[in-house]
C-alpha cells in the first residue's frame, strides 16, 4: 500500500471513529456535544463554504502544505515517519518523507511525469523509479480537489 492509501486510510478511520456510537460517555471537554441527526452533505458544504468565505475564497487558494507523522504497518510505536506534502495549482506536487533509518524519500509531480530519489544519511542521493501504480496515485493526489475543495459541481 502506498502512502496515499494509508494516509486516506487514516482519515477514513478517523471520520469513523467521529460517528461510531459504541454506547460510550462523550467527551465534552473538546466542545458541546450535539445529538439528534447528523447534517446532510448538503448541509456540511453550505457549513463549509461559508466558515471559509464562499466558493471565491477557496478557488483562490493556491497551494496546501500538510506536515505529519506517520506510523506504517509493522512499524513500532516509537518509529514512525515525518512526512511533507505540498500540492500548488496547477498540478504539482512535492512529497518529501524521512524514515526513521534517517533516509528521505522526495518526489516531485508535475504535468509531464513523477520523479523520486533516496538521500541517504552519508548525503548518498539516489533516483528511485516511481512504479506505475504509485504514478496513478500521485496523478490523482495532485489535484486540489477534494470533497470539500471541489466548487465545480
Amino acid at each position: 500500500m502506498n502512502f496515499y492509501g494509508i494516509l486516506a486510510g487514516l482519515i477514513l478511520f478517523s471520520l469513523s471513529t467521529l460517528f461510531a456510537d459504541d454506547g460510550s460517555v462523550p467527551d465534552t471537554s473538546r466542545g458541546p456535544v450535539v445529538s439528534g441527526e447528523l447534517p446532510t452533505v448538503e448541509a456540511l458544504w453550505a457549513g463549509y463554504l461559508d466558515s471559509n468565505g464562499g466558493r471565491r475564497n477557496i478557488e483562490a487558494v493556491q497551494s496546501i502544505q500538510v506536515e505529519g507523522h506517520i506510523r506504517l504497518p509493522g512499524e513500532a510505536p516509537a518509529e514512525s515517519s515525518a512526512f511533507r506534502v505540498i500540492r500548488k495549482r496547477p498540478g504539482l506536487l512535492r512529497q518529501h518523507i524521512t524514515f526513521p533509518n534517517e533516509v528521505v524519500r522526495q518526489v516531485l509531480v508535475n504535468d509531464r511525469g513523477a520523479w523520486a530519489k533516496l538521500i541517504f544519511s552519508n548525503g548518498e542521493e539516489r533516483s528511485q523509479e516511481v512504479s506505475e501504480r504509485e504514478q496513478a496515485s500521485l496523478r490523482q493526489a495532485v489535484r486540489m480537489e477534494s470533497p470539500f475543495l471541489q466548487t465545480e459541481a
